[in-house]
């Protein structure tokens, strides 16, 4: 009895086989995703390292991340650690920021070439950030602070989020966001 024959389309000639019961035996590979962007060289680290706060009462720039390349930039973590208390607040389109440090995101892939596109700025105790919207805030109550957004921002081009801390006593906090652009 003639029957179909399933062949891999690469010209290698591999033929897809059956099980004893009847059902075609397939294997797959299952990758987190942030480690198959790394792969792509699409995942990247904003890191601002610590920024020292002598001012306090007063929200202050800790971190601002602008995409301008044409393709969605999903952040997947947002960790801030405090050396004491601070305020963190997480800001969507701010309509602009002041005395912000730029800061070059590095690649989570050290092979790839591929850089990101658009501004990553760490602030100062001078940093400041003006209009936007608080859509999520939280306490750190010194030591690291995981804010959960599970890929849940995705930030399209000319889109922004601003962080900001604010301290009760000189401290220093710092920020990283992880996140990959979109497979394009």
């Amino acid at each position: 009895m003639a029957g179909i024959t399933l062949q891999d389309g690469t010209g290698k000639g591999y033929r897809a086989k059956i099980t004893k019961r009847g059902a075609l035996l397939v294997r797959s590979i299952i990758t987190p995703i942030a480690g198959f962007f790394a792969t792509e060289g699409e995942t990247y680290y904003c890191s601002t390292d610590l920024v020292s706060y002598t001012t306090t009462g007063t929200p202050l720039l800790l971190a601002y991340l602008r995409n301008t390349r044409e393709v969605p930039f999903h952040i997947s973590r947002i960790l801030v650690s405090s050396v004491a208390q601070a305020r963190v607040k997480l800001i969507k389109s701010p309509i602009s920021i002041a005395n912000g440090i730029d800061v070059t995101p590095v690649n989570a892939n050290f092979d790839s070439g591929k850089e990101f596109v658009g501004t990553f700025s760490r602030g100062q105790d001078t940093g400041t950030v003006a209009g936007g919207t608080i859509f999520a805030s939280l306490l750190s109550l010194g030591g690291p602070t995981m804010f959960p957004v599970e890929e849940a921002i995705i930030l399209g081009q000319g889109k922004s989020l601003a962080i900001t801390a604010q301290v009760p006593v000189a401290t220093e906090v710092n920020a990283t966001i992880v996140g990959h652009y979109q497979d394009s």
